[in-house]
């Protein structure tokens, strides 16, 4: 008789549900949740690399920024900026310097395959953290700063390199009194404003060269390796923010 009366209560349970109505309260909207594809992007959405909202990218690449293409004239700012090199020490370590003296100016044309750069580089301000080094590449053995004080670029001509915001800067770099051909292969990181009521601009650059290539040739044999102290290779990475120049008048 118990199992008949818990049959009975829920087929009498059962039914009540079946005559059940949700009521919704006024002001509200009943929802049905069901999957669906993502809207569609833009060609305003997401058009640049590192999954970044920004500007469009034209043919070749771009210098868009959030309210378009930015072209003028930039000069770096040395408080966020880092012109810097790797060496490897004994063929089995990199030893990481850089240059807290320098100018730069760039000039981004609205056909970015038409800008260009310059620099200078005070190599007294060579800065690799432990004096003694510093001062022996300062010294005749390297830089030889005493009558070669600066290390100069002028670009000569972008290529795209067929990724997003990517190019290759060829131009000639000058050391030790010698110059020679370099490519760097550029980033554009992007444009914005800064809290100053100005612009910024933001480019990371890496290259390589030869220091044999520029005269400098000092080194020494490491005894029982066969290999010697210092590299030969040098590669250079720079980190560049740099200020759009306000126009005069």
């Amino acid at each position: 008789m118990e199992h008949d009366r818990a049959v009975t209560d829920l087929e009498s349970f059962l039914a009540h549900l079946a005559q059940l109505r949700l009521t919704v309260p006024t002001g509200f909207k009943q929802v049905r949740r069901c999957q669906s594809s993502p809207p569609a992007e833009t060609s305003q959405a997401r058009a640049w690399i590192g999954g970044r909202d920004r500007a469009p990218a034209r043919p070749g690449g771009s210098w868009a920024g959030p309210a378009g293409p930015i072209a003028g004239t930039w000069d770096l700012d040395p408080i966020h900026s880092t012109i810097g090199f790797v060496a490897r020490h004994l063929m089995v370590s990199k030893v990481r310097g850089r240059f807290t003296t320098f100018e730069a100016q760039i000039v981004t044309a609205p056909n970015p395959l038409e800008s260009s750069a310059t620099a200078t580089i005070d190599l007294s301000s060579v800065d690799t953290g432990t004096e003694m080094r510093d001062n022996d590449l300062r010294s005749e053995h390297f830089f030889d700063v005493a009558h070669y004080p600066t290390m100069t670029y002028q670009s000569t001509g972008i290529r795209p390199t067929g990724a997003q915001d990517s190019f290759l800067v060829d131009g000639e770099l000058t050391i030790h009194g010698v110059t020679r051909p370099i490519t760097l292969t550029v980033e554009v990181n992007g444009f914005g404003p800064d809290p100053y009521g100005g612009t910024r601009a933001g480019f990371s650059a890496r290259g390589e060269i030869d220091r044999t290539d520029y005269g400098i040739t000092f080194n020494a044999p490491v005894p029982g390796s066969g290999g010697v102290m210092v590299s030969e290779r040098i590669q250079i990475e720079i980190e560049a923010e740099a200020v759009l120049r306000q126009q005069q008048g």
